[in-house]
């Protein structure tokens, strides 16, 4: 792979994201991302297990934060800007 296609965004989003590309999916700081998840807003991470004797990873699933997302937007005023 060259070094520019390195650097140049992806074409897709992976569906098991790492906090920080959860809170950057959802354009939100990590810390807002935190509250969220503690307060029962968006779902909590899930253990992916890679191989015996190592520490699961902690990841999100994407299609569960889309579902979160759309959950909390509902009830309230419409937008104005829709």
């Amino acid at each position: 792979m060259s070094a520019a296609a390195e650097k140049s965004p992806r074409p897709w989003v992976p569906r098991a994201l790492s906090r920080e590309h959860a809170a950057a999916y959802l354009d939100i700081s990590p810390g807002t991302f935190d509250t969220l998840v503690k307060a029962g807003k968006l779902p909590g991470p899930r253990r992916i297990v890679v191989s015996e004797g190592r520490r699961p990873m902690m990841r999100w699933d994407r299609i569960e934060i889309d579902a979160a997302f759309e959950e909390m937007g509902s009830g309230e005023e419409p937008n104005p800007w829709d």
